[in-house]
């Protein structure tokens, strides 16, 4: 970087010129304000005052001009900048199915990194009920077949299915405010954690999931970005990629929406004006969602509020533009599930219900100074108030129970045989975020530009509920105590970094080269001082145009590569765990007369925990994209090695226990532990502990190939997909058969950290789109036809012999004469292979959108349109429909 500085400093030196436009309505000529003006990508920026106009500080030369407004289609253009005073003019054209150019699915826009990028127009041709729907529009994922809110959905990018390592590591950007979970508590225990299906009488949670997709909608969205290569260094907190959502801002019309499917129901108002003497621009909406599991059965719905308002305006306009937008978000979600009051069962209810407040500053402040041309800024606060809810009847025989929080010996109590037990987890997360960097933007030469950037940003998450309490007794958690989750240290993350881009023009090509670090205190305990270290994670992306002419058959031709370390911080619930209670009972009298039952736990608190590192991703890929007699090809080769992943496993511990011998006690009378006997004996517990123990890769390809505008039938032809594989490596260090645990002898089975099993998933499949747009009769129709041509998963088993074998006092190696022994082989895990592969499976998916004038669109849908479900017998011999029923909806928007 210093070398290309001190070459390059003769062609920075270049002045700023002035540079004046005017964005205007393409059939009326009037002025369209507040409409959004980069350059370049978003290098130079401003937006439009009240009269159309907008002023650019920017060298001399060529540049391609992006001008964005609500309601308004997008319009990309080259201009040049010289010392000749005049205002250009640009035409923007109302936003309809009548245009001739709609992209109504993604687009694949950056040369140097896999980003793909999803339109408002695309986000509204989809039908969407939330942010995970528009998931399906990457190249790889599936088809989402069934509009379906009840259950807690995911980011999945590069996955065959779901793996919450990788939605964990999948950081959310709502206008630059990372939406993380990293503070949320809702869990009973830790074995609750990274399940694949959520456990019956347990209310849905996220806690080390990542975030529940369902919270946000799409209504009030401009556009997304899924970066699934090598981010920027400004983008922290992530292993896998990242989400970029950019809400509306600007001047709109009213804008109502009405959808309803089978088993879901959304509506949506949003509206945009102009305040401040017509120079700002203020936005509001307003979302509502409800959605059944069984339209049968109302008593198991997931229902969703939420609502915003943004300001944005545009200070120092003819000077040094300041950028200034303001949001505040309120939402409300919950997801319930309870038990029919006309069954004989007494109302039992498990539900979660979230609700939180954000508010958002953010922008940029074009300087154009000789040192920095531009800041960005954004600051945040947050907080989600979080309730989960059990409420359960018990029935069973009468038993034991000790509630003391001190350890060591206590007095218990008798739980009655019928009884309603209710359970709740109290939490409240709290996030700040704050984030500044710098920018120094210059022209070199004609066509090519240099800019380096640098910034610093720091987050703060902390819980601050009343934790875990119950009523009148724990439900089946006797090892759970109350707990204020507000006693628990908050997370600080603290990082700098910094990142040069260039883009250089060689003879007939362009090269670009982006390279950064970032530099990140995980759990920072001060500026300098750091609990989990600090890591640096630098970053490279690379790319040649070697080819870009229009009018030959080989007009486009370009080679990209991409290399970058990523870190993920665990989550609060992670690094401090609530403290295990195991007790042991020492004393048990029970007796018809009340007065004479005694019960005695000796109580152990197990607040030990493995040191958690934090998750470390490399990630690497190799591109190239082409155009030959007018068929764009995008081929992105990828690898990604996850190590230091979460995932829990048993931790044994041998506990003594003082036993009281009441034989010799009459049933009537109420036992003396200082007058009776007793013998020592140990007791092998076990508990759920966090590690560090997962092993993550995932290599694939993905393809896109665009066959372009078939002019006669309207219609554009797309296909995309992956070859993608995903390996989870599972490790252990200890074992113990259950069949064991239950039997007087307990023993450990010790091993050398080996690795336990591989779950390998592999799947090729293609999506071909049709999609058919005419423009004289305002609609669009598409069709996306999925074939998963290969699916398989393996799940292999290694042969794993433990290296001893542990009692309560004493460790016995494990010799080659036990491993004959059978009464040993429950110890030994013997290698195997468990094989299912799928078949060929397809299903069609239909969306038709109609336009009558300006002001009423109407959508319809049918996913699994020829209903093909076929039977599949898997490895477990059990039988599973491959694709979900066939079902369709429709939607109504009004723009008044």
């Amino acid at each position: 970087m210093i070398l290309w500085l001190c070459i390059s400093t003769p062609l920075l030196a270049q002045s700023d010129l002035n540079y004046t436009g005017k964005v205007l309505q393409t059939d009326s000529d009037e002025s369209i304000p507040f409409a959004y003006v980069t350059v370049n990508g978003g290098d130079w920026g401003t937006i439009t005052n009240e009269t159309g106009q907008f002023n650019l500080e920017l060298p001399a030369g060529r540049y391609i001009i992006n001008i964005a407004c609500l309601g308004y289609e997008e319009l990309h253009q080259e201009i040049e900048v010289t010392n000749k005073w005049e205002t250009n003019t640009f035409h923007l054209k109302i936003s309809s199915l009548k245009l001739p150019n709609i992209d109504v699915i993604a687009q694949q826009k950056s040369p140097v990194s896999s980003t793909t990028y999803i339109s408002q127009n695309a986000i509204e041709h989809l039908q969407t009920n939330s942010v995970s729907d528009l998931l399906q529009l990457l190249p790889g994922n599936l088809h989402n077949q069934q509009a379906y809110l009840k259950k807690p959905t995911y980011a999945s990018i590069r996955d065959v299915n779901t793996n919450y390592s990788s939605s964990l590591g999948t950081t959310i950007l709502l206008d630059g405010m990372q939406m993380d979970n990293n503070a949320t508590m809702q869990h009973f225990t830790l074995s609750t954690i990274n399940i694949h299906e959520q456990r019956k009488h347990t209310p849905p949670a996220s806690t080390g999931l990542g975030l529940d997709l369902r919270q946000l909608s799409t209504d009030n969205i401009a556009s997304i970005e899924v970066i699934k290569g090598i981010p920027s260094v400004e983008y922290g907190g992530l292993t896998t990629g990242a989400i970029v959502i950019t809400t509306k801002a600007g001047l709109s019309p009213w804008r109502a929406r009405f959808k309803s499917t089978g088993n879901t129901r959304l509506a949506s108002l949003e509206k945009g004006f102009l305040v401040r003497k017509k120079q700002g621009a203020m936005n509001i909406n307003l979302d509502y969602a409800q959605n059944h599991a069984d339209l049968r059965s109302p008593f198991d719905a997931y229902k969703r509020l939420s609502s915003g308002l943004s300001y944005s305006d545009l200070f120092f306009s003819r000077a040094k533009p300041l950028m200034f937008n303001a949001r505040f978000r309120l939402y409300r979600s919950m997801d319930d599930n309870r038990t029919d009051p006309d069954t004989m069962k007494p109302e039992e209810v498990w539900s979660l219900e979230q609700k939180g407040a954000s508010a958002n500053i953010y922008g940029n402040w074009n300087i154009s100074g000789k040192y920095i041309s531009r800041i960005k800024y954004q600051f945040t606060a947050a907080y989600d108030q979080e309730q989960s809810y059990s409420k359960r009847y018990i029935s069973s025989e009468i038993k034991a129970l000790s509630l003391s929080r001190e350890p060591g010996l206590n007095t218990g109590i008798f739980l009655p045989s019928e009884f309603i037990g209710e359970e709740w987890i109290d939490g409240l997360p709290v996030r700040y975020q704050g984030q500044i960097s710098v920018n120094q933007i210059k022209k070199i030469a004609s066509n090519g530009q240099h800019k380096l950037m640098a910034g610093v940003e720091y987050k703060h998450s902390q819980n601050k509920g009343d934790g875990k309490r119950y009523a009148p007794y724990p439900v089946d958690k006797t090892f759970i105590r109350p707990n204020k989750f507000s006693a628990i240290p908050a997370i600080r993350n603290l990082a700098f970094y910094a990142e040069e881009s260039l883009k250089l023009p060689v003879k007939e090509a362009t090269v670009y080269l982006t390279a950064g670090a970032r530099w990140t205190n995980m759990q920072a305990d001060g500026l300098f001082k750091s609990q989990l270290g600090w890591h640096l994670e630098p970053r490279l992306n690379s790319a040649i145009t070697l080819l870009n002419q229009q009018h030959r058959h080989f007009s486009y031709l370009n080679l990209r590569a991409g290399i970058g370390q990523h870190y993920k911080a665990p989550p609060l619930a992670f690094l401090y765990p609530s403290p295990t209670y195991i007790d042991l009972v020492s004393l048990m009298h029970y007796s018809n007369n009340p007065e004479a039952r005694t019960v005695l736990f000796t109580t152990y608190i197990l607040t030990e925990t493995p040191q958690l590192n934090p998750a470390a991703n490399l990630k690497k890929e190799v591109g190239i994209d082409f155009t030959l007699y007018g068929i764009h090809t995008q081929l992105t080769f990828y690898k990604e090695v996850l190590k230091n992943g979460f995932a829990t496993e048993l931790d044994y511990t041998w506990l003594s226990n003082k036993k009281y011998d009441t034989s010799g006690v009459d049933a009537a009378t109420k036992p003396d532990p200082e007058q009776l006997p007793f013998s020592t004996e140990y007791n092998l517990a076990a508990r759920t502990v966090m590690n560090n123990k997962n092993k993550l890769k995932k290599t694939g390809m993905e393809y896109r190939i665009d066959f372009g505008h078939i002019r006669p039938i309207y219609t554009n032809i797309l296909v995309d997909g992956a070859w993608k594989q995903t390996l989870n490596y599972y490790y252990i260090n200890e074992f113990t058969p259950e069949s064991v645990l239950s039997s007087q002898k307990k023993t450990i089975g010790l091993y050398q950290n080996q690795l336990n099993n591989t779950l390998k998933f592999s799947q090729f499949s293609s999506k071909l789109y049709l999609v058919t747009h005419v423009p004289q009769l305002r609609w669009v129709f598409s069709g996306s036809f999925q074939f998963i041509w290969n699916h398989k998963k393996i799940n292999e088993y290694y042969y794993n012999q433990p290296k001893a074998l542990q009692t309560a006092d004493a460790t016995i190696p494990f010799t080659e004469e036990m491993a004959q022994n059978q009464d040993y082989n429950l110890y030994i895990k013997e290698a195997k292979e468990d094989v299912d592969q799928y078949p060929l499976l397809f299903s069609t998916n239909l969306r038709l959108s109609k336009e009558i004038g300006d002001w009423f669109k109407l959508s319809v849908f049918v996913n699994n349109f020829l209903n093909y479900r076929p039977l599949y017998q898997n490895d477990s011999h059990n039988y599973i429909r491959r694709n979900n029923t066939s079902n369709f909806g429709a939607e109504i928007i009004l723009r008044l």
